[in-house]
């Protein structure tokens, strides 16, 4: 991630608020950059941060049935599924209204987004609206080093988190495979089967392309690609495409691993840590920070803190 952009910061805020930037896009243009990188995704996702829930409160209605063919999609699913992972979850907006309509139950509800300000909006969002029983984790994650076990959620799905990605749909769609234990949904901006005037549009703001053909190269076993039926965005289709792992897979509990190493993290104190990595990953206002970039190396932690809570 090129942290030097994080300089820019009060420069960004400025023009964000007072001349309505599009963040990316000036990022890139300041850096003369042809695709999105990946510290220009997190800092336009993190000041856009609170716009979602305020969109939702004002289309609340809209946001459910846009979301009632996911949740139909899920209930379909004709075998057991006890876990369930959003992967860029944003601030919930999407989450809650998909909890609220399927009716299945899920013991275990993971979502991670790579913006820390998203994430802490989600959490409030989710006291308020969501009325079921099961906890939902969330935490800051990186969706090209997710720090979930390998299989860990029996159905992991995204909708418009892969948007900004264009020229890795291979490397997201393996990440995303590899943390799946049964079922892969992705509802994203279908450019195989947009208009050319879409296209134009998605070509603009460097959106994915290709994922069909991505996943069938990578021998991925897709049951379903169609245009989802549904767009809040009329030049920005989404497609909804359904991959099968194996569902007859025992139902996974979640799990999580060190995004560095790979290895099983365990919550100790105030951080998530990993004895054989011997990195720690810190917790930042209830939200767990587990991305690389946040490792802090602590070889003794276990001395500290070893069985204790």
């Amino acid at each position: 991630m090129r942290t030097d952009k994080f300089k820019l910061l009060n420069r960004i805020k400025d023009l964000y608020e007072n001349k309505n930037i599009n963040i990316i896009k000036w990022l890139k243009q300041e850096k003369n950059e042809k695709i999105n990188d990946l510290s220009d995704i997190l800092i336009s996702y993190d000041f856009q941060a609170g716009t979602y829930i305020n969109y939702y409160k004002e289309n609340k209605q809209a946001r459910f049935n846009s979301i009632r063919r996911l949740a139909k999609v899920i209930d379909d699913i004709s075998v057991e599924c006890s876990s369930i992972l959003d992967c860029g979850v944003g601030e919930a907006t999407d989450l809650v209204p998909l909890l609220e309509s399927v009716n299945r139950h899920f013991d275990v509800i993971g979502g991670f987004d790579l913006s820390w300000s998203r994430i802490k909006y989600a959490q409030n969002f989710i006291q308020n609206e969501y009325k079921g029983k099961s906890e939902i984790s969330l935490f800051v994650g990186d969706m090209f080093n997710i720090p979930c076990l390998d299989n860990s959620f029996d159905i992991v799905f995204t909708r418009h988190a892969l948007e900004p990605n264009r020229g890795k749909e291979k490397e997201l769609l393996s990440e995303l495979f590899r943390v799946t234990n049964k079922y892969l949904i992705l509802i994203e901006p279908a450019y195989e089967l947009a208009s050319d005037e879409a296209r134009k549009r998605m070509d603009e703001h460097g959106y994915i392309q290709n994922l069909y053909s991505s996943a069938k190269e990578l021998g991925l076993n897709v049951v379903l690609w169609d245009l989802y039926g549904t767009s809040e965005v009329e030049l920005n289709p989404s497609g909804l495409m359904i991959i099968e792992k194996n569902p007859n897979n025992k139902p996974a509990l979640g799990g999580w691993r060190c995004p560095v190493t790979g290895t099983k993290l365990y919550k100790k104190a105030d951080a998530y840590y990993s004895s054989e990595s011997l990195l720690a990953y810190p917790v930042l206002g209830d939200v767990p920070l587990l991305t690389e970039d946040n490792a802090v190396v602590a070889t003794k932690f276990d001395v500290f803190y070893d069985n204790k809570k």
